[in-house]
């Protein structure tokens, strides 16, 4: 990765990313749709690997084929590998999980600062290329490969997802997971106090992040209130802190087979920012009335201060749909009723729109206690998660709406028309 300059006119020098396949060869992947991707020889990779993003040439061969040559490695996104420590005679070698790089012959350069041993499955930086020999240093064991909890743990790694928060990030989560300081004026500001309405949670029975809430009321002429809160995060996290750059880094939380890697440290994910049940939370509602119908008629959107009044789970809400059965307050019964109401209501006008409903059947995986893929069955999707899911679509088209009608600067995602072989599919 040198400072050259090359003039990207794609006759002499192309620009794009490149891919290597686990037979050595690659292909590089032109940044203009019009170009088509290049055969790469294993000869001609110079010192890139996979994912580089790289200047390359073209040139004819003797027998009329196409062959691309790298030139030089503009970015290296690819820093680090997993893998598994395995014995090759007396030697213990390292292997890589991931296939494009089963070609090279790995050299450890740190071998006595870890003791690690066959099994092990390792986390490596990559510290330079020379054509098929690849130099690492170990940065940390992850596990063994004898425990399949290890192993799902290593898929993280192997994307880039540290399940640990390092750089002060676990100590100023600590410092703000505070109780609510009724003193403070961006406590006091918020005027619209919804701690006495039956605010209620749906999610997995497993969910511990329970980061949206409903209150749904059918009103005496037939219209109806529906409140949308989400737990108010950005309370706690400040912009441009140690806790803001690392969430901005995570994007999300991750969701593995066995477990759940946040993206914010579990005393906010799992404390302060889930609307645990009669515990007093700091959210961001979006409170909507709707028509007979099922039309939306009015949105606002405010800072306030809740109590959930239940912690219900899918299965459970389902079953009360299908049997009127529940053992919850009537409060809690009553606001289920209203809801599957407008819920309904909602459904029915999805045709108007022209909404099409991706209906696609979810795996759920079934592990045992030593984390065993025991089965696969096909997650459910009963009236509740529709339901949930319906009630989040109005909310952010209310959200939508007000930033737009208020002209203010937002970040949104346009979806180009689908193509017709697409939607046939």
């Amino acid at each position: 990765m040198n400072n050259n300059l090359y003039y990207i006119d794609n006759k002499n020098y192309f620009f794009g990313l490149l891919r290597v396949t686990e037979r050595g060869f690659g292909f590089a992947i032109n940044t203009e749709e019009t170009v088509d991707d290049a055969f790469v020889p294993p000869t001609s990779l110079g010192e890139a690997i996979n994912s580089d993003k790289v200047v390359y040439t073209i040139e004819k061969e003797a027998d009329g084929r196409f062959k691309a040559s790298v030139v030089e490695i503009v970015v290296r996104d690819k820093v680090s590998i997993v893998g598994e420590i395995v014995r090759n005679g007396d030697y213990l070698d390292f292997v890589p999980n991931e296939a494009s790089f089963k070609n090279y012959r790995f050299r450890i350069l740190n071998k006595k600062e870890f003791k690690f041993k066959e099994q092990d499955i390792v986390k490596v930086k990559i510290v330079r290329v020379e054509g098929r020999f690849m130099f690492v240093r170990i940065l940390n064991v992850i596990g063994t490969s004898e425990k399949p909890s290890d192993r799902i743990l290593a898929i993280a790694y192997e994307f880039g997802i540290d399940p640990t928060f390092g750089n002060g990030v676990d100590e100023e989560a600590n410092a703000v997971a505070k109780p609510i300081d009724y003193n403070s004026p961006l406590i006091q500001r918020r005027k619209k106090i919804i701690k006495d309405l039956n605010l209620v949670t749906i999610d997995g029975v497993d969910s511990k992040d329970l980061d949206d809430a409903i209150y749904v009321e059918k009103n005496k002429d037939g219209s109806f209130r529906l409140l949308v809160a989400i737990a108010d995060v950005a309370h706690y996290v400040e912009p441009k802190t140690a806790l803001d750059n690392n969430a901005l880094k995570r994007g999300n939380s991750v969701y593995l087979v066995d477990r759940v890697i946040p993206m914010l440290p579990k005393i906010l994910s799992d404390g302060v920012c889930s609307l645990n049940p009669n515990e007093e939370k700091l959210c961001m509602v979006c409170d909507m009335s709707f028509s007979k119908e099922g039309r939306i008629l009015k949105k606002e959107i405010y800072e306030s201060i809740m109590i959930s009044k239940a912690r219900l789970n899918y299965k459970q809400v389902n079953k009360y749909f299908e049997t009127g059965s529940i053992d919850e307050s009537k409060e809690t019964a009553k606001v289920l009723d209203d809801a599957l109401e407008l819920h309904n209501l909602i459904e029915g006008l999805k045709d108007e729109k022209g909404v099409i409903d991706f209906d696609i059947d979810e795996p759920k995986i079934i592990l045992d206690e030593k984390s065993q893929v025991v089965d696969i069955e096909v997650r459910e999707r009963g009236i509740s998660e529709r339901l949930i899911e319906n009630f989040m679509v109005a909310a952010n088209e209310a959200v939508a709406e007000t930033i737009n009608e208020k002209e203010l600067p937002f970040v949104y995602r346009n979806h180009d028309h689908p193509k017709s072989d697409d939607i046939r599919e």
